[in-house]
């Protein structure tokens, strides 16, 4: 045992970066972890997390834990929780509470005190639990790769043993330890796995632990060829524009699994599994549907999904006077110059306007466009067109829609911002100064 332990070590490189905190309940696990890190000359530190869950043998626990700080001579750290009002208080069970709680409190101990690394007792058949308890659950191939070796500065220096070699190894060095009544009552799930499930499994397969452990190394080697196949997928059907993310519909449906696609690409930007389904399925129908994660909101455009942050409350109208030279209107920014006609040069770029100055009367105004607004888009022959008609030719999707703006001259519109300058204010000849205003989106 000790010599299968430092080829772990060794392996994995689990002691390169210094003296690790080891997280010690008192059960038979933790202590031939101590053990072994002792046997093998390797410093180590303890530290204990009295949850204040079962009365006197929590105390009990916390003494023992301290003993044997003592026994090996290494520095001892404890704290208590009063976990069920801290869980009742969070609206968490009991066990999620006491996990948070205690990895929080270690990895604050493992900086404080400049320890390497946050060693946990947790072995094969540990790995064997956790898999058939997420399959149980349901769960995606990230369930499926079981407990690494290494997680940051979380390790496992004994995920090579299954629990019987653990528990003859203590039998063996005649190791005493505390015994958790609750692992036995199988009103927990993983109790049930274990006491229930396990045992059947291992009539099939008496080596059920080792197989698992290869069976997760498998799943970890699919699941890098799956992350390495959705990186090329987002290279091809995503696209940064602006401020918003477009996924091209029909470059989602050449791939296989389209719709664990889209789960995979959407759940960065906060959407569930039954959300991306419902949006999958929206796919095939009509354009317009909107759905919103707490962080962001979709938008089944034409041949698209586009994707951007919440929007924030509109503004209503922002004034600008002559003397300007910057606006802010939510997320769109502009600057102002007037130039004399003399140094004036065109620019044609669409987020660039170019005005008569002497035509405009001031202050302009800037907000959203409005239902019924007309203007004479340049180039038109001074034809009135409505600027929703104006957008829907020009197939501005609807997230785009809301965020576009109009400049008004005495309430009539001279520029619908970043796509046409309004004939009526067009530099001419006969132009003496020119107001140029450039549009930025974002801030």
């Amino acid at each position: 045992m000790l010599k299968h332990f430092i080829q772990h070590i060794k392996t994995h490189q689990l002691n390169s970066e210094g003296t690790p905190l080891l997280a010690v309940s008192g059960g038979v696990d933790s202590v031939v972890m101590c053990d072994l890190y002792h046997g093998a000359g390797l410093d180590f530190a303890i530290a204990h997390c009295n949850f204040k869950l079962r009365g006197k043998i929590s105390d009990e626990e916390k003494e023992f834990s301290a003993e044997l700080a003592k026994k090996y001579g290494v520095a001892f750290h404890s704290i208590e929780f009063e976990t069920e009002k801290i869980a009742e208080a969070r609206g968490l069970s009991i066990q999620v509470a006491a996990r948070d709680l205690r990895y929080a409190w270690f990895e604050e101990l493992r900086v404080q005190e400049a320890y390497a690394s946050i060693a946990t007792a947790h072995h094969l058949n540990d790995v064997a639990e956790t898999l058939l308890y997420n399959l149980t659950r349901g769960t995606g191939i990230r369930g499926l790769h079981g407990i690494p070796v290494r997680r940051g500065h979380i390790i496992r220096p004994l995920l090579f043993a299954t629990k019987e070699a653990i528990l003859a190894y203590a039998n063996t060095q005649k190791l005493s330890w505390c015994e958790d009544a609750s692992n036995a009552l199988t009103k927990y799930s993983r109790n049930k796995i274990r006491l229930d499930v396990i045992p059947t499994l291992k009539e099939i397969n008496p080596a059920l632990e080792n197989t698992m452990q290869e069976n997760v190394q498998r799943f970890q080697d699919t699941e890098a060829l799956y992350q390495f196949a959705l990186k090329h997928i987002k290279t091809t059907v995503f696209k940064q524009e602006k401020e918003q993310v477009r996924i091209d519909i029909s470059k989602l449906h050449t791939y296989p699994a389209p719709a664990t696609v889209l789960y995979e690409l959407l759940k960065d930007f906060g959407f569930n599994q039954d959300q991306t389904m419902q949006i999958f399925k929206s796919l095939g129908g009509l354009s317009g549907a909107r759905y919103q994660s707490a962080t962001h909101e979709l938008l089944r455009d034409r041949n698209a999904l586009l994707i951007r942050q919440l929007s924030q409350p509109k503004i209503d109208t922002v004034y600008l006077a002559k003397e300007d030279r910057e606006a802010t209107f939510g997320q769109l920014h502009l600057q102002l110059q007037i130039v004399d006609k003399q140094d004036f040069v065109l620019d044609t770029a669409s987020h660039i306007a170019c005005f008569d100055l002497d035509q405009l009367v001031f202050p302009l105004q800037l907000r959203h466009w409005e239902a019924g607004d007309v203007f004479q888009p340049l180039g038109m022959n001074g034809r009135h067109k409505k600027v929703s008609d104006f957008l829907i030719d020009q197939k501005v999707s609807l997230f785009e829609k809301e965020q576009t703006a109009v400049l008004l001259s005495a309430d009539k519109i001279c520029w619908l911002a970043g796509h046409r300058v309004d004939e009526r204010f067009k530099v001419r000849e006969t132009t003496k100064a020119v107001l140029v205003v450039r549009l930025f989106s974002g801030r």
